[in-house]
């Protein structure tokens, strides 16, 4: 006799088809969809699952394999766009850090009206054009858990200084 009626792994596809989830726009479904694979920063997929040994002509099956990102606290404190420090190695024995280059710039935002100094990386001011703005980037990108609100994201409206605004309750 099985413990649930619904296996455990299936918990939280059921969570966003049932109760008050059910009801978001689906725009807010698609983010919150852990199925879906970010967008590679740091490597390029293969995009097939076999290839051809240039040597030999067998197949071969192929991965693609992520590179391994390390996220410093300085990266909850800015807008860096999925990149961060990678590990590796220039020659035998000699570890080397590669750090992406960062940027203070200004922002003017019209949904908080007020204009913002944030590090940014030169991808996340890609991104931004590609998203027709700021305000635009902000409200589209995906929050990364991290030591922040778990409730907001770092440029949360709630966080404003405005009268009669409940602050935010972190």
């Amino acid at each position: 006799m099985p413990l649930h009626k619904v296996p455990p792994r299936l918990w939280p596809k059921l969570r966003l088809r049932e109760g008050i989830c059910a009801r978001l726009p689906a725009h807010f479904l698609a983010q919150l969809d852990d199925a879906a694979q970010p967008t590679p920063v740091h490597w390029r997929p293969l995009g097939a699952r076999y290839r051809r040994n240039p040597r030999t002509g067998e197949r071969e099956r192929a991965q693609d394999v992520p590179v391994p990102v390390y996220l410093p606290r300085a990266a909850d404190e800015g807008l860096w766009g999925g990149e961060g420090w990678i590990r590796g190695f220039r020659y035998a024995r000699n570890d080397k850090i590669w750090k992406p280059q960062l940027f203070e710039r200004k922002f003017y935002s019209e949904i908080l009206d007020a204009e913002l100094t944030i590090t940014v990386t030169m991808r996340t001011l890609d991104l931004i054009d590609q998203a027709y703005g700021f305000d635009f980037y902000i409200l589209k990108a995906r929050p990364r858990s991290g030591p922040g609100c778990p409730r907001c994201p770092p440029l949360c409206p709630s966080r404003a200084p405005r009268a009669g605004c409940r602050p935010c309750p972190c």
